[in-house]
């Protein structure tokens, strides 16, 4: 992971450098008319069922991983929104935010141990 950010020339010279009150936003203005947003955080979400884990990959993937065999991913999906909630069953995860759910399969019945991209 780099601890570097680059924002290219045309973007014009740094004028204000401002964090979210939480701390989790960088945002940059330049003297061009730039306004970047930087997510410094991604939150903390997970769900575990059996020997299996699903985490929040990136704010809108969900990974599923085997935690018996060196944490090896078995499934990754895209979501269809940024999740605040989420809970993982033997065949199939719920994402959720605010008061919609979205269930996912991640693994076909007979098909344990091989990685699946749904």
């Amino acid at each position: 992971m780099t601890e570097r950010l680059e924002i290219t020339k045309n973007a014009g010279k740094i004028i204000q450098l401002s964090f979210s009150k939480d701390g989790t936003i960088l945002t940059v203005t330049t003297a061009n008319g730039y306004f970047l947003g930087f997510l410094t955080s991604i939150p903390s979400l997970c769900a575990a069922h059996d020997n299996y884990a699903a985490l929040l990959s990136s704010l809108t993937e969900m990974s599923v991983v085997d935690c018996v065999k060196n944490n090896m991913i078995v499934a990754k999906t895209n979501l269809e929104v940024e999740p605040s909630f989420m809970s993982l069953g033997g065949y199939h995860f719920a994402a959720g935010a605010n008061s919609s759910v979205w269930f996912y399969r991640w693994r076909q019945p007979g098909f344990e141990g091989k990685l699946q991209v749904v």
